[in-house]
Formats: C-alpha cells, sequence, structure tokens
C-alpha cells in the first residue's frame, strides 16, 4: 500500500476545488493510504469524505491568513515532527509554491512533489515560485492549461489514473435529511453577496433589486458568515420577511447542506461558487478583474464587464484605483445581466 500526505494551506476555494484531486486519486487506487494535511477551519470539508485516512492540521502563514502567533509556530512544528514518523512514500502540493514545497521536504517522504510552472504560465502571478525547488520530483505542466480544474485533471493523468472525480463535498447524511425535510428545494435561490473586497464587491442597491424580482417565484436564502449577521439584517431589512426572504447563517457544515438543497446559487468570485459545483447546484458568478478561465468551474455561468476597463484582467491587483471609473467591471454589470443569465441556466 502506497501512503501519500496531500498538503492544502491555501485558502477555502482551494481547499474546495482540490477534493476533485483527493476523489480522483481516491477513487483509482483503493489501496491508496491518503492523509491531509491542512488548516483548522477546513476541517468541515474533508471530515466526511471516505477517500481520506486521516486529517491533520495547523494554522500555515500562507494564503490570507498569513499571520500567526507563537503558539501555531510550535504546533505546526509539532505536527510536522509527528508526520516524519509516518515515513510517507509521497507528500503532494499542487502550487508549486516553495513555502509548500518547503513544508513537503520537512515531511521527509520518499518523494516529495508538487508543480514545476512554465516560467510564463499565468498560475505564476499568484504564487511564490519555487522552480522546483526542495522537491524530489516535478510535473510539469504545459503553458497552455490554465483551468485549475483541467490542471487537476492532468495531475491525476501523471499520476495514472483513467477515471476523473468531480470535486465534492461529503455530507452529514442525517443532518441533510433533517433540514431537507423542511425545505422545498425547487424554489429556493441562494445569494452570497458578501466580499472584503472593495474590487469584487457589487452594490447592495442592485441585489436588492434582484432579490426583488426573484422572490415572486423562489423563496431566497441570503447566506453570509455569522459576523456578517448584523450587516445582513441591517441591509436587507426593508425585504427580508423570514418566508420568502431569509437570512441564512450558521458553521460551514449547515452552510453547505443547506446550500446544497438550492436550485441556484448567485454569487461572486469566491468559495462559494466553488462550493455549489461540488455540491453539483447550478450557479452564476459575477466576476471583475480576475481571469475568470483560470478559476471558472464546469457548472458555472459567468457575468463579466471583459470590455469596459482598459486594464482588464489585472488578475485581482486592480490598476483602476484612483481613477473616475474604480472597479468598473464590477458596477458596470446590471441586474438585467443577472435575469438574463438565471433564465438561461433554468430554462
Amino acid at each position: 500500500m502506497c501512503n501519500l500526505l496531500f498538503i492544502q494551506a491555501r485558502d477555502f476555494g482551494d481547499a474546495v476545488i482540490f477534493t476533485k484531486l483527493i476523489n480522483t486519486l481516491g477513487e483509482n487506487f483503493p489501496n491508496l493510504k491518503l492523509d491531509v494535511f491542512t488548516k483548522p477551519i477546513f476541517i468541515n470539508i474533508y471530515k466526511n469524505n471516505p477517500y481520506i485516512n486521516s486529517i491533520y492540521y495547523s494554522n500555515f502563514p500562507i494564503g490570507k491568513s498569513k499571520k500567526i502567533d507563537v503558539i501555531s509556530n510550535i504546533n505546526l512544528i509539532k505536527i510536522i515532527l509527528k508526520l516524519r514518523k509516518k515515513n510517507y512514500d509521497y507528500v503532494l502540493n499542487i502550487v508549486g509554491d516553495i513555502r509548500e514545497n518547503f513544508i513537503g521536504k520537512l515531511v521527509n517522504p520518499k518523494k516529495n512533489v508538487s508543480i514545476l510552472w512554465p516560467k510564463e504560465h499565468l498560475f505564476t502571478r499568484f504564487i511564490r515560485n519555487g522552480r522546483g525547488k526542495f522537491l524530489d520530483e516535478k510535473i510539469k505542466v504545459p503553458r497552455n492549461i490554465i483551468n485549475i480544474y483541467d490542471i487537476l485533471d492532468f495531475i491525476t493523468i501523471y499520476f495514472g489514473c483513467k477515471k476523473f472525480e468531480p470535486p465534492k463535498i461529503f455530507l452529514n447524511h442525517e443532518k441533510l435529511l433533517k433540514i431537507k425535510s423542511s425545505v422545498l428545494q425547487e424554489k429556493i435561490i441562494a445569494i452570497h453577496p458578501f466580499t472584503k473586497k472593495k474590487h469584487i464587491f457589487w452594490n447592495f442597491d442592485k441585489w436588492i433589486k434582484l432579490i426583488n424580482n426573484l422572490k415572486k417565484d423562489y423563496n431566497i436564502w441570503i447566506f453570509c458568515a455569522p459576523d456578517e449577521r448584523e450587516k445582513a439584517e441591517n441591509i436587507f431589512k426593508e425585504i427580508i420577511d423570514n418566508e420568502n426572504v431569509v437570512i441564512q447563517t450558521g458553521d460551514l457544515e449547515e452552510f453547505f447542506i443547506k446550500l446544497s438543497l438550492s436550485k441556484l446559487l448567485i454569487g461572486l468570485d469566491s468559495f462559494s461558487v466553488h462550493v455549489a459545483y461540488a455540491l453539483n447546484v447550478p450557479n452564476i458568478m459575477l466576476n471583475g478583474p480576475n481571469n475568470y478561465k483560470i478559476w471558472q468551474p464546469k457548472n458555472t455561468r459567468v457575468v463579466c464587464k471583459a470590455n469596459v476597463c482598459k486594464y482588464y484582467p489585472c488578475y485581482n491587483k486592480p490598476l483602476c484605483i484612483g481613477k473616475k471609473y474604480e472597479y468598473i467591471c464590477m458596477k458596470a454589470i446590471e441586474v438585467e445581466d443577472i435575469l438574463k443569465a438565471i433564465e438561461e441556466v433554468l430554462k
């Protein structure tokens, strides 16, 4: 039996996307003993996955949360020392960042494996390119494969996989049935309107107008994090009736279950569209300054106004700041554009 440790030290969207790799490796190699080393906030993404043997977790100085305290650093070292004793055949990360490569090397597997990106590949914009440092085996992804889901297929082919599995979040069946019994799935459209990034923000007045158009035919669930609930209740107070329009919040597991019961998700360029794909829920993504072709899930309808800004795409590093057309890529998206996309997706 081969034992493999997969390192996932990035952000929520990445944690969901990479379930595709885990599921494909697990399905193709039943005797594979696959462990995951990740952040504690991602446990609910992986805990019910039948292909995962064990989950180890620690905070990492990688991704959006780069700052960790002394205790977190000590815990990271303790976990790495524990993992060294597992004598892994492979440690795999699919980012190719020098930081993940280094962590993999510290675990001391027989082979530390990751991607060696071509110099001009678009993905090198998002990482500290390790250029193969600390690796024992390098996966060379062609420059013309840019979509993350296609990249994952290429990697699984590299490992000898014959069958591709989609990303999937495995839900708690009992909790799912309990919530499912109280809702009418065909009537629910999920909305995920919140972001901390100004450059992918879509005006709340437009969200309200969109909801008012939809609530005649559907029940609208507005999803937000627990610490955003008060803000959501204030912004949408004129339309919340706790029947047709409801604020939905809770832990990550509850979010997964409730989103799985939705007919459609409408969200921003964020992890929620990848969750919807992993739950087989059709979704519409409002795309701003990013090159959506890199991150677009296979069942996602993208609404994008690429032609309104001369800097598009700026890869989430806006060059329009301070200009009179600041963030115009998002401001140019109208409610009518979303309604048309909904009609196309649900026809």
